[in-house]
């Protein structure tokens, strides 16, 4: 990877600078490009800031190099930025300071989690309406109107940085962040923690005021609620860390022009450490590299994807190398699935064995129709119950099929349509007990057919006890493989 920052050119004596390119004016100042600086003594990177912005769809002729073309909005940006932040002096720019020359373009990408991680602060520079919406919110949120409330809230819900792909790791990895407006020629300047707690006004006064659910409530403002899902994690991902699963889930509520851009932010989030990869890598590779570097960090939660699984011996449980997506797109709770290899296989530790059965528990039911916020009867028969439970799912973004295996404890609907068996004893599910949704939690289900065992992920809508749960075998086969 690469490390270049930009300087102003009075002060840049300290610095190596590149001296191929040119100067460029803002704000009154003349500002230069350093060299890739080394970054193998963190000590003695200078203090800098980054710039988070959205490019948008102008072009201009870039700053640096007429040859090239780069966002109209990043020289408004970084002024707006500079003027008001007059304690900085140094900032990373991906426009000025990503390479385009591969490898290192890649391994820049890859090493998003070092550079925003390593990074005194972070500004973000949003559009002057979203900026005045939160303004307002700021000092007047008491006196608007709650009509006032739902305009402010589709602002801010169709702000294109709200739902990029890029905003998620790069919140999570900031010590300090700040917003500013794009365009504003004076000082105005708010605190991230000051933005975050209006939007959580706003939303509970648009929520309440409306009679929504929570279910609902995301249906009126997709971008907004998943805003403030990152907002939550930022503020508890020291003390509890974030799993696989709720960034998978997070990224799948976003948008990116580059397929790939979502693996790299989701590796922004799991690593702060540079990436040195010597050639650009293929989707199947990408994702590989996450699925191992949650191994290393005992988080299994990736398993709990909508992904096919691979095919391999020992690999069965395991999502094939590609896109990775969240069986359900919904903020869970929990820093990691964790597992362990013996020389009798793979197992997952924390996990609850349903008993299969064909009847609902009364307490069951009555936490599902609770937790679902399901407008039926708790003493529904199973199907209605079922059914109710599987529009709501379908309405937080779940994509499996609408097949149901009963338990005592509740219901599991599996990703892939199962060849239920029970009478050779052929189905197990396990769920979570450390990962958990407010109505129920993910869990994985395993047929035996023909002496090989074939996995699903699903969905568990129920009852979840950590006193239910113990360290389960998922995959036989996988000791052999892996020890």
């Amino acid at each position: 990877m690469e490390l270049c920052l930009l300087v102003p050119l009075q002060n840049s004596s300290s610095l190596s600078t590149r001296a191929d390119i040119p100067s460029i004016n803002l704000e009154g100042r003349q500002w230069c490009l350093t060299n890739p600086l080394d970054i193998s003594d963190k000590t003695a990177i200078p203090k800098y800031t980054c710039i988070s912005y959205l490019w948008g769809e102008g072009r201009c002729e870039h700053a640096f190099d007429s040859n090239k073309q780069m966002s109209d909005r990043t020289l408004p940006v970084v002024a707006a930025v500079i003027r008001n932040s007059p304690d900085a002096s140094v900032f990373w720019v991906d426009t000025f300071c990503v390479p385009d020359e591969q490898p290192q373009r890649s391994a820049t990408l890859r090493s998003m989690g070092f550079i925003y991680n390593l990074a005194a602060d972070v500004f973000v520079a949003l559009s002057e309406p979203t900026f005045t919406v939160i303004d307002q919110w700021r000092n007047k949120m008491a006196e608007i109107s709650l009509s006032n409330i739902e305009r402010q809230l589709r602002v801010l819900d169709e702000d294109r940085w709200v739902s990029s792909v890029w905003t998620y790791q790069e919140i999570l990895n900031s010590k300090k962040i700040y917003f500013v407006s794009e365009l504003d020629a004076g000082p105005g300047l708010i605190e991230g923690i000051d933005l975050f707690d209006r939007l959580g006004h706003a939303l509970q006064r648009y929520k309440k005021g409306h009679g929504l659910n929570e279910f609902e409530l995301r249906g009126h403002f997709p971008a907004a609620d998943t805003l403030q899902d990152v907002i939550v994690d930022w503020r508890l991902s020291d003390y509890l860390g974030v799993s696989a699963l709720q960034v998978m889930s997070n990224l799948d509520r976003r948008s990116s022009f580059m397929p790939k851009n979502c693996f790299y932010s989701m590796l922004g989030v799991f690593t702060q450490e540079p990436s040195w990869l010597e050639q650009d890598s293929t989707v199947a590779e990408l994702s590989e590299s996450l699925m191992s570097l949650c191994e290393q960090k005992n988080d299994y939660s990736f398993l709990y994807s909508s992904t096919p699984r691979d095919g391999r011996a020992g690999k069965r449980w395991r999502p094939k190398p590609d896109f990775l997506h969240a069986v359900l797109p919904w903020h869970i709770v929990g820093s990691a699935q964790e597992g362990h290899y013996t020389s009798e296989g793979f197992w997952l530790d924390s996990m609850m064995k349903l008993n299969l059965s064909d009847e609902l528990d009364f307490e069951a039911k009555e936490y599902i129709v609770k937790g679902l916020q399901l407008s039926i009867p708790i003493s529904s028969p199973n199907h209605v119950v079922a059914s109710d439970a599987f529009s709501r799912l379908k309405q937080t973004g779940f994509g499996g099929s609408n097949q149901y295996v009963v338990s005592i404890q509740g219901l599991f609907f599996p990703q892939s349509q199962l060849d239920l068996d029970r009478e050779s004893g052929g189905l197990t599910v396990l769920v979570s007990a450390s990962l958990l949704w407010t109505f129920g939690a993910p869990g994985i289900a395993r047929i035996c057919k023909e002496g090989i065992e074939l996995f699903t992920p699903g969905v568990f809508v129920g009852i979840h006890r950590k006193s239910m749960s113990s360290s389960e075998l998922l995959d036989s086969a996988a000791g052999v493989s892996k020890l």
